[in-house]
């Protein structure tokens, strides 16, 4: 997983260096002068290096994140705690006669709760 959060956090730092060309390029042009215009367009070849990384860095984490074994599916599970999974390791464990002794009621309540199971006797 932390191969994953240093290939999206590149992705991001790409993306950002990007954006700051722009804004560099903007601030160019917001002088409305020809000095500006062309400084301006002195950046546009590191625009353009830089959006191109940006995309291979991207690329490359999306590769990556679909290409990893994600049981239950979704890559927000890798950066996301699960609710309750602190709670799943606490549940209950009851034996088959324990279970099929209680109501229908009490039953889907034990099988809906995190961390809850049966064995056999």
């Amino acid at each position: 997983m932390s191969e994953l959060k240093q290939l999206l956090d590149a992705a991001r730092e790409a993306e950002e260096k990007v954006k700051q060309i722009q804004m560099d390029m903007l601030g160019h042009l917001d002088a409305e002068t020809e000095e500006g215009k062309q400084a301006a367009m002195d950046l546009r070849p590191a625009l353009d290096a830089a959006k191109f990384i940006a995309d291979q860095a991207n690329q490359l984490y999306v590769s990556m994140r679909d290409t990893e074994d994600v049981p239950n599916g979704g890559a927000a599970r890798k950066f996301v705690p699960v609710p309750g999974a602190q709670d799943a390791a606490k549940g209950s464990q009851l034996t088959r006669s324990e279970f099929e002794a209680m109501s229908y009621a009490d039953r889907m309540e034990f099988i809906k709760k995190v961390g809850n199971s049966v064995v056999e006797d």
